[in-house]
């Protein structure tokens, strides 16, 4: 499930976590949280905030790469920042990707700054996805720094991690060992455990660099 990039610096899906069992989610922040095993068990869940439930059935959907579902969703919801951010999760997944919609993506009203957060995250992997590791860069570090403002701190970590990666792929002769190893220590205190592991693999690729 990690993906090897052209300079062997290994990248980590925003899924692929193992992180300790959560109790149910109460708030966006917390729901971001989630790995897919976590997300699954909420299936028949009352989790009382619609928008909520709209869209952690949108994120299962796109973690599981059930595009009919993915569309359902989007169609379904009726908060329109589940829907945008459904519509851009699908084009992420599709690699279908219109550009009209981009450009207006991060001016919706996206009210809370976790939304913001959330929509430059996706923002982000949708122009990865298309290789401008420039933009997603500096997409992820946004969605860094608004993660943190609201206590989101795994998803700021898998924000800060996915820019390092794209600062790699913009320059692999940059040594970022010490990123890495800042990142790998943080994200171990937290239980990111699959995120720490890939930042000491990637602190691993760079000495044998050196």
């Amino acid at each position: 499930c990690y993906k090897c990039l052209p300079h062997f610096c290994f990248r980590l899906k925003d899924y692929d976590m193992v992180a300790p069992a959560m109790p149910y989610p109460h708030s966006l922040s917390q729901l971001l949280a989630l790995t897919l095993d976590e997300l699954k068990a909420l299936q028949g869940i009352d989790l009382k905030d619609p928008v909520l439930c709209q869209y952690s059935k949108t994120i299962r959907a796109y973690l599981e790469s059930d595009l009919a579902e993915l569309e359902s969703c989007i169609k379904g919801a009726s908060d329109a920042r589940v829907r945008a951010c459904g519509q851009i999760r699908l084009q992420i997944r599709t690699r279908n990707f219109d550009q009209k919609f981009l450009t207006e993506f991060l001016s919706l009203g996206w009210g809370e700054k976790v939304w913001k957060a959330e929509a430059h995250f996706l923002y982000a992997m949708a122009f990865e996805t298309q290789d401008h590791p420039k933009v997603s860069a500096e997409h992820y570090y946004k969605a860094y720094g608004l993660f943190l403002e609201v206590d989101c701190e795994r998803k700021a970590l898998r924000s800060f991690f996915n820019a390092l990666v794209a600062e790699s792929r913009m320059d692999p002769t940059r040594m970022l060992i010490h990123d890495y190893l800042h990142l790998a220590e943080r994200a171990r205190k937290v239980g990111e455990l699959g995120l720490s592991g890939v930042a000491y693999l990637n602190i691993s690729r760079e000495y044998r660099e050196l």
